[in-house]
């Protein structure tokens, strides 16, 4: 269910997107269900949207597309993202283009968005060490977590020319819950959490008559949780923490040009950030605990829009849109100590 004060998103769409090396680019949108596809089978992501249902199902720990949250708009999620950065009806536009805010009237705007994510995400144990206990503990599990995702939006215009604005968003997340904790697999995982929460001030100005130009700070808190048993399953061994958060800092720029009131072209780049975390890892019943540094690495995206319109009450929109999933990858933890290797982030 997707609802802000724009009312539902009761449109359903489809939007294909493709994997060359380790980039993405989506191709277009039909209308019917929002499918994501993943570089390998197990990192496939298929997302439902309807006026009263958000479905997101991933397999495994499928990161890469699968930790970005899509969900920043309820109005382009029911466009399937079509025509989101040209601004236009929605200021949630400006998460794609900063400059898309100089679309809002006088005084302030707002806009609050939300999205329930009902993930159903079924992990299967056929082989390895543990296999030969499935008669005993549970083999099979929901490992989906649920969550509530806000998006929201406020921009003061202070001049004819000028806006400034702030969104609230979670660009990125994750988290893994297993149904039963004690199934056989709690030695590999019992529960994880990738969190994030990205407040961005921008201002943007209009240079010339129909064109705009728009900037601002991305300020990102990231933080990251892992449990597991380390020895023994269905209960039997220790259990482990690993924890770590960072706040860091990158930026967006972007323009939106409209040559004619019935054309808007927006183009927008959110820049990649580099969080340097840091954190510890418990073994429980030991002392003391580890500390323990990360970097980790978020894209870089670039997104291209346009609307048009056809006629008085008809509107063609369209949407290209470029990740650098080349940044991430699998990214090692370190003993603060010494600096050597501990564990490593897989699939981000």
């Amino acid at each position: 269910m997707a609802i802000g004060w724009r009312g539902l998103a009761l449109m359903d769409r489809v939007a294909f997107r493709a994997w060359h090396g380790d980039e993405t680019l989506d191709l277009g949108t039909l209308g019917g269900t929002n499918m994501h596809f993943g570089k390998t089978s197990y990192k496939a992501a298929l997302k439902v949207t309807m006026a009263s249902a958000a479905i997101a199902a991933t397999a495994g720990a499928a990161l890469a597309g699968g930790f970005e949250v899509r969900e920043q708009s309820t109005h382009f999620q029911g466009m399937s993202f079509a025509g989101a950065a040209a601004g236009g009806r929605s200021l949630s536009s400006m998460f794609w283009n900063p400059a898309a805010s100089n679309y809002v009237g006088a005084g302030i705007t707002a806009e609050s968005n939300y999205a329930l994510i009902l993930p159903n995400s079924e992990t299967t144990i056929t082989g390895g060490p543990v296999s030969g206990l499935c008669g005993v503990g549970d083999c099979s599990v929901d490992i989906g977590r649920d969550a509530v995702v806000p998006a929201s939006y406020i921009a003061y215009r202070h001049s004819p020319s000028t806006v400034f604005a702030l969104g609230i968003n979670s660009q990125f997340g994750l988290g893994t819950q297993p149904d039963n904790r004690q199934w056989v697999g709690s030695i590999y995982n019992t529960s994880a959490k990738l969190f994030s929460v990205n407040a961005t001030p921008t201002i943007s100005h209009e240079i010339l008559p129909g064109l705009s130009v728009g900037a601002g700070l991305q300020i990102q808190f990231l933080d990251l949780q892992k449990f597991q048993t380390t020895t023994g399953p269905l209960g039997g061994g220790l259990r482990t923490n690993l924890q770590g958060d960072s706040t860091d800092v990158g930026w967006t720029v972007g323009v939106n040009w409209r040559p004619t009131p019935s054309t808007s072209i927006g183009l927008g780049w959110r820049s990649a950030i580099t969080h340097s975390l840091e954190g510890f890892f418990e073994l429980q019943g030991a002392a003391p605990d580890t500390a323990i540094i990360a970097d980790i690495d978020t894209p870089d995206k670039v997104t291209l829009s346009f609307t048009q319109d056809v006629a008085a009450h008809a509107r063609v929109s369209g949407t290209v849109e470029w990740t650098q999933w080349s940044r991430a990858g699998n990214q090692p933890v370190f003993i603060a100590a010494n600096g050597a290797p501990f564990w490593r982030l897989e699939g981000l």
